[in-house]
């Protein structure tokens, strides 16, 4: 509960492109269903739940897990991870690790005009992200999907994920665990769907973030990018330093936003 009034203390001095009032009904209501669904609702269907939905801002979301909805409600619209900034009319968005649609919905909600290119390589993801903006495409209007995953070659990659995290925002292309679970996905270049500029480029993918950036440069795309905020995941050879000092020789303006509450490292680099 204390991260919960934290994040009431954190609405009211910040400022949103949409209600104020819906966004904390909202929230209130994802806690107490979450409460109501472990402590209730799982017991009498005995875990056996292929997924939830329910209503986020107006819209129907279908989602996995409650902690993990939660935690990305919190990211995404409370804290405004992906907070646009000033673009012309119609500005072109690109969801990188799309999930179930949450950063998606928050794109169109934000800015009604915006187009947006949404990338999830999980196919169990996909399938709800698909459900999520097909339920609401009359609210939303057309957003672009694609069931791959984005990577420095065109190939076949294996996506792992812990025993009980099958469709959860943990999954990734790395692994160091033998009892990993694994399925096989489409690997495709970022720089083969960008055709003009990009406004805005999302990315949360688990550990490919640099592979992607790195990607765009020898394509040379990125120049055709503006504003990029990237979730950044250590490890593996990855260097957040290298990759900052990389994108201010390229001319990006670099940023760090760490919130109380938020364990993720969340990086902003400004284009021209």
């Amino acid at each position: 509960m204390r991260q919960y009034f934290y994040n009431l203390k954190y609405i009211f001095k910040n400022q949103y492109p949409y209600s104020k009032i819906r966004l904390i009904l909202t929230y209130t209501k994802l806690m107490m269903k979450s409460w109501f669904f472990f402590r209730i609702a799982r017991k009498m269907f005995r875990g056996e739940v292929a997924h939830l939905r329910t209503r986020i801002m107006g819209f129907k979301v279908n989602f996995f897990s409650y902690p993990q909805l939660i935690h990305l409600f919190e990211d995404i619209f409370i804290y405004q991870v992906y907070a646009l900034e000033a673009a012309g009319d119609h500005p072109l968005i690109i969801d990188a690790g799309a999930n179930v649609g949450l950063a998606s919905i928050y794109f169109k909600k934000a800015r009604k005009d915006a187009r947006v290119m949404a990338f999830e390589p999980d196919p169990k993801a996909f399938n709800l992200l698909k459900k999520t903006l097909a339920e609401n495409e009359k609210k939303l209007g057309k957003i672009f999907l694609y069931n791959y995953a984005l990577w420095g070659n065109e190939e076949d990659l294996t996506l792992h994920w812990q025993r009980d995290d099958e469709g959860l925002v943990r999954m990734s292309l790395f692994s160091n665990n033998s009892a990993d679970k694994a399925i096989k996905v489409k690997g495709v270049k970022l720089s083969e769907f960008i055709n003009e500029r990009i406004d805005f480029l999302k990315i949360d993918v688990e550990g490919a973030e640099e592979t992607i950036l790195d990607e765009l440069i020898e394509s040379k795309k990125l120049d055709q990018v503006g504003q990029i905020a990237m979730e950044f995941h250590p490890g593996y050879d990855r260097d957040l330093d290298r990759l900052e000092d990389k994108m201010q020789r390229l001319g990006y303006d670099v940023y760090e936003q760490s919130l109380d509450g938020v364990p993720e490292t969340i990086v902003w680099f400004q284009g021209k």
